[in-house]
C-alpha cells in the first residue's frame, strides 16, 4: 500500500490487490481518501498482453485450441471421476480393470496438468459403463471459434475470451447414472 498526492493535499491510500484462478488474472485498486475505501476494477497487464498477442493468427489458434482441450478433458475427467465415487469403485480397481498402474489413474484425477489420450478415457468410461460422445457447441460460440480457427483471427479478442470462459464454465460436471 502506497501514499499518493491526488489533489490540492488530498492523500489517497493505493493498493493492488490480484485475484489468481486457473488462467485468469483480474487487478483491483483500492483508493482510499476522506470518503472512505473504494474497490475499482482496472486492466491489469495480463489482459493487455493477451490482447496483443491475440492478433498474431498461431497464437490465436493456439489459445482457442487449449482453452477448449482443457474445458473438454476437465470435464470429461469429473463425470468419470463422479461415477466411479458414485457406484463406488476405487482408483486402483479402475485402473486394474483398464490394464493402467493404479499411481498413473491416480495422478490423472488429480493434476492439473493431465492430456490424456482419447483411448484411456473411452477405456475409464467403458470400465465405468459409459461411452464418450461429441456434442455440438450452441450455434453462437460454434461459429466465433471456429471461424476464429478457420480464419487465424478476431474481430473481438475480449468477446472471444469471454465466451471460452463460459464454455469452460458451462462444461458439464455431473452426470445421471441410473
Amino acid at each position: 500500500m502506497c501514499l499518493r498526492k491526488v489533489f490540492w493535499g488530498v492523500y489517497s491510500f493505493v493498493s493492488t490487490v490480484r485475484l489468481k484462478s486457473r488462467n485468469i488474472y483480474d487487478t483491483f485498486r483500492l483508493d482510499g481518501n476522506d470518503r472512505g475505501i473504494v474497490m475499482k476494477a482496472s486492466r491489469s497487464l495480463f489482459w493487455d498482453d493477451l490482447e496483443r498477442k491475440l492478433e498474431n493468427p498461431k497464437f490465436l489458434r493456439a489459445y482457442v485450441i487449449e482453452s477448449i482441450r482443457i474445458s473438454t478433458v476437465d470435464a470429461i475427467l469429473g463425470q468419470l471421476d463422479e461415477v466411479r465415487e458414485e457406484i463406488g469403485i476405487t482408483k486402483a480397481e479402475l485402473a486394474r480393470a483398464i490394464g493402467a498402474e493404479p499411481a498413473s489413474l491416480r495422478r490423472l484425477f488429480a493434476s492439473n496438468a493431465v492430456n490424456p489420450t482419447l483411448g484411456t478415457l473411452a477405456d475409464m468410461a467403458a470400465a465405468l459403463g459409459l461411452r464418450v460422445s461429441l456434442e455440438p457447441m450452441p450455434f453462437g460460440e460454434r461459429k466465433q471459434i471456429s471461424k476464429t480457427l478457420l480464419d487465424g483471427r478476431t474481430s473481438d479478442a475480449k468477446k472471444l475470451v469471454k465466451n471460452l470462459e463460459r464454455v469452460k464454465a458451462r462444461a458439464p460436471r455431473t452426470l445421471a447414472v441410473a
